[in-house]
C-alpha cells in the first residue's frame, strides 16, 4: 500500500530512516522513498577516522556528508542504517546497492 509522510533530510552524523529514490523539485513535492529492503545510495569509501574500502555485507551509517552513507563504526556512529551490496573504494564516493535496515 502507499502511505504519505513527510520527509525531511537527515542531517550528517545522524540516524536516518530511509533512501530517498529521486530528489524533489520543490519544497513539498511527492517523492519515492526506500524504507526498508534494496535500493541504491550514495556510498563513500569511509568511516570516522578516514579512508576505508567498503565491502560487501558492512554496515553503513550517514558519514560526515548529508545523504551519504559510510562504513559504521561502534561508539562513533548515531545507528546502522544500511548494509552494503557492492564494494566502494577506499576514499572513492558512488552510487551502489544497499540493504536498507527497516526502522518502523
Amino acid at each position: 500500500g502507499l502511505a504519505t509522510l513527510q520527509i525531511k533530510k537527515a542531517a550528517a552524523d545522524s540516524h536516518s530512516f530511509g533512501v530517498a529514490l529521486q530528489a524533489a523539485a520543490a519544497s513539498g513535492d511527492q517523492i519515492e522513498v526506500c524504507i526498508g529492503g534494496i535500493c541504491e545510495a550514495k556510498v563513500k569509501g569511509a568511516k570516522n577516522s578516514g579512508a576505508q574500502a567498503i565491502s560487501s555485507g558492512d554496515f553503513l551509517a550517514l558519514g560526515d556528508v548529508a545523504g551519504t552513507y559510510y562504513q559504521y563504526g561502534a561508539g562513533t556512529d548515531a545507528s546502522v542504517d544500511a548494509i552494503a551490496i557492492d564494494d566502494v573504494g577506499s576514499g572513492a564516493t558512488a552510487t551502489v546497492s544497499v540493504i536498507v535496515i527497516k526502522k518502523f
